[in-house]
């Protein structure tokens, strides 16, 4: 229907919104709640899994019993039985990807070498308390250990996870996977 994954600008989000041309116009109302669902619940969801699943039946609720309904009436959600992707289609898609460098595997970053030491053990620690916050003094004692008291620093905090977050997407992930919960931490949801 649009746009899923609202790229993070600092501490905000730039809500891109797209649509299929073969799509009404109110579909661009669909395409902003799908965002600002995202941005609220600091998570999208593959399509097909439970959270993409409630985020649209979320929407699919507001379109169908708000005031939306009376701006796009014909409002189907995707996930109903009439949806279908060909599998020439999707073959084409993927085949299409990879001519533009898209990686087709699935990507295991904690088995990925570019991360330095320091950062994999980290990423380890986020993933094993994937959805879950880790706070700053965690974060702080997984990266300096012992001297963790010394050399706390928010800003050096800050500079290894931004470095996390650009080689997390150097791998093809764009989406936004680590975030920050102020005040208390860094939580991984991927």
């Amino acid at each position: 229907m649009g746009s899923f994954n609202p790229p993070r600008v600092g501490n905000n989000f730039n809500l891109i919104i797209t649509s299929r041309v073969d799509f009404p116009a109110g579909n661009i109302g669909a395409g902003i709640l799908q965002n600002l669902y995202i941005v609220q619940n600091k998570t999208g969801g593959e399509i097909g899994s439970g959270d993409y699943l409630k985020r649209m039946s979320a929407i699919e609720f507001l379109f169908i019993n708000t005031v939306f309904s009376k701006y796009y009436p014909s409002f189907e959600n995707p996930d109903n039985d009439k949806f279908s992707v060909s599998s020439s289609l999707l073959t084409k898609s993927n085949a299409y990807l990879k001519k533009l460098g898209f990686p087709q595997e699935k990507i295991d970053l904690l088995k990925s070498e570019i991360f330095s030491p320091q950062e994999g053990r980290l990423l380890k620690c986020l993933q094993e308390k994937k959805g879950k916050i880790v706070s700053f003094d965690q974060t702080s004692q997984i990266l300096w250990g012992r001297n963790s008291y010394d050399k706390y620093s928010p800003q050096a905090m800050a500079k290894v996870i931004e470095n996390i977050r650009r080689k997390i997407q150097d791998q093809g992930i764009n989406k936004e996977v680590i975030f920050t919960k102020r005040g208390k931490g860094y939580s991984l949801f991927i």
